[in-house]
């Protein structure tokens, strides 16, 4: 969370100033201007992912997480090759568009497979004495209401 509270002010601002940025380094690079800011705005958002991306693997879903990163990574190569002859700008877009559709589907995905694994962990360990003690983690199970 805390690279997020930092890369979500400096990504924005970086996508609000980018022009006049751009025109300190060199005027010739002025067309890189809206490609500039939509990866901005997808470095603000990206922390997201990469949380998501953890909470996967933490779960010991990494079967999950290698498939949905294969299937990702196979639509951005054939979004590129679709939209190769239309330019630089449009190959940002479509990677733009395809990682948040990513990140939607990862934000539903990602609810259903915890609280799945959870609950089948205090269904299969309830009579463990973690859940019985509540005093290691400030945690005491006191069954389903």
């Amino acid at each position: 969370r805390f690279i997020a509270l930092v890369s979500f002010p400096i990504m924005l601002g970086i996508a609000f100033i980018s022009r006049n940025f751009i025109e300190l380094i060199n005027t010739e690079w002025l067309p890189c201007v809206p490609v500039l800011q939509m990866y901005c705005i997808w470095g603000a958002v990206s922390p997201i992912l990469v949380l998501y991306n953890q909470i996967i693997i933490s779960y010991s879903k990494s079967n999950i997480y290698f498939m949905c990163n294969l299937i990702f990574a196979i639509v951005q190569i054939g979004l590129a090759f679709l939209v190769l002859s239309k330019g630089l700008y449009w190959i940002a877009f479509t990677n733009i568009v395809a990682f948040f559709l990513f990140l939607f589907g990862f934000h539903f995905l990602i609810p259903k497979k915890v609280y799945l694994y959870e609950r089948w962990l205090i269904l299969h360990y309830r009579h463990h004495r973690f859940f019985d003690s509540g005093t290691k983690c400030g945690y005491r199970f006191k069954g389903w209401k």
